[in-house]
């Protein structure tokens, strides 16, 4: 079985099983789940709202017209990019103010240059978090993320790097809160650190501002089972890769501008269209330089679509 189709049949049985598509005993164990979070001290939404929560688990195949390659010579090249994806994030609570996540990330991306073979690259992390209510109005949270590449290039191997970050966020009312916090991603490249803050505001059950930087967006859900989300995502439209062929890894100071609409197709599942442009870089420090924001020179048009599961807290 090769790497895509090994990704699809894993999290297809997954999001079945989470969904209610397995016996009675599994969705039992599911509900228990969700209803121990919510008897738990742990606060993720204190207003009335029809958006849904943050997905913990995905597939999704994606597709950019222009993703920059870029080569320790300063070399840079553009290709066209295909990528299928799968993560699984799981909470798990050791006292009523603390949870842990445990979670695993796969990615198969197949790159075509213009003038070149093309080659493939296989991602795999494994996340860990922790998150802990500090009080009625506080929460702080911290992660770390092994992360390795492999490209089946000729001198291709593993290519290792650490993403991580620590958060906080402190509730204001039943409508509004803010965080701040720093996230970092050390390897084989240039280390790159990134700021996170900004506020999150429910303007009444259908409307939701994030200003987050760097990735704010508005959300609008007209009822329970419909998301629209215009705004920014993490970016896969640029990479490195060694002069000899070897390292290659992400880099994470580009974001995608994009609109998406959710569905909720049964139970926890929802299925996801998403469209745009990527490649803008945001502000960040790499390789001990701060970089500004930058408007890519050629814009790369990019497709998403997926699945999710959405617990419903």
């Amino acid at each position: 079985m090769n790497p895509r189709a090994g990704i699809v049949v894993r999290l297809l049985a997954l999001l079945i099983g989470l969904g209610g598509g397995l016996p009675a005993a599994r969705a039992n164990l599911i509900e228990t789940w969700i209803a121990s979070f919510a008897d738990s001290e742990i606060e993720f939404q204190r207003g009335t709202t029809d958006v849904p929560f943050l997905p913990l688990a995905y597939i999704d195949a994606q597709h950019y017209d222009d993703t920059e390659l870029r080569f320790e010579s300063g070399e840079t090249r553009s290709v066209s990019q295909s990528t299928l994806s799968q993560a699984l994030m799981a909470p798990f609570l050791v006292t009523p103010r603390d949870a842990v996540l445990v979670g695993e990330w796969v990615s198969h991306a197949r790159f075509e240059p213009e003038a070149s073979p093309a080659f493939d690259v296989t991602s795999v992390a494994v996340p860990v978090g922790w998150l802990r209510q500090v009080n009625t109005d506080w929460q702080v949270a911290a992660f770390v993320m092994p992360l390795g590449h492999h490209s089946d290039l000729p001198a291709g191997g593993w290519t290792l790097e650490t993403m991580g970050g620590v958060f906080t966020r402190k509730v204001e009312s039943e409508r509004f809160w803010w965080t701040a916090g720093a996230f970092f991603d050390v390897g084989e490249g240039d280390d790159l650190y990134l700021p996170y803050f900004g506020a999150s505001w429910t303007l009444n059950q259908h409307w939701t501002v994030s200003a987050i930087l760097p990735w704010p967006a508005l959300l609008w859900s007209p009822n329970r089972d419909t998301l629209f989300r215009l705004g920014a995502s993490p970016s896969g439209t640029s990479w490195r890769l060694s002069d000899n062929g070897r390292d290659v890894s992400m880099d994470l100071s580009t974001f995608d501008v994009g609109l998406s609409v959710g569905k909720r197709l049964f139970g926890n599942i929802w299925g996801k269209l998403e469209g745009g442009v990527g490649g803008y870089r945001g502000l960040s420090l790499s390789g001990g330089d701060w970089e500004g924001i930058e408007t890519p020179s050629e814009q790369s048009a990019y497709l998403r679509v997926g699945i999710e599961f959405r617990p419903s807290f």
